[in-house]
């Protein structure tokens, strides 16, 4: 028997290489481990996956706090209320308004004349309301940036200001 059929799965070139880029850590845990690279190789191999994690994780970071970042600016006030009326962006023949503060929002979709009235509280940012009249409240919306979202046909379609 040869020695490379003693040598595990995981002891092989190709596993190796294929963990360090699906499995970083064990991948790399198993490059020094089994020594089949020079130290240079292993050196610059270490320091490219480490610097790409660090990169991934804090762009994905730095993109998320840039989007809380544009919702918080982008209100004309700061809090988001006011009146919501641009539904360019639906099918047309809907229309409506809503009328959104601190403590209560209501207002109307007009689809092909078929009218669908929305009153209740406003919670922080989440619009809820009694749907079915047994005085459990469900959220119905919610304000981000500068748009309004309403639960309409199945999904939060968004409302401009």
């Amino acid at each position: 028997m040869s020695q490379n059929e003693n040598i595990k799965w995981y002891q092989k070139p190709i596993s190796i290489i294929i963990l360090i880029v699906l499995f970083f850590p064990v991948g790399l845990y198993l490059m020094w481990k089994n020594r089949l690279w020079s130290k240079s190789v292993r050196i610059l191999v270490t320091i490219f996956m480490v610097g790409f994690f660090i990169y991934t994780s804090s762009n994905s970071k730095s993109s998320d706090i840039t989007t809380f970042s544009n919702e918080n600016t982008s209100n004309t006030d700061s809090d988001g209320y006011g009146q919501y009326s641009d539904f360019s962006g639906w099918f047309s023949g809907i229309s409506g308004s809503f009328n959104v503060n601190s403590s209560t929002f209501s207002g109307y979709i007009n689809d092909n004349n078929n009218v669908e009235r929305y009153s209740g509280r406003t919670i922080g940012k989440d619009l809820v309301m009694d749907v079915d009249g047994t005085g459990q409240e469900v959220k119905v919306g919610y304000i981000s940036g500068d748009k309004l979202y309403i639960w309409y046909l199945g999904n939060y379609q968004p409302i401009g200001k």
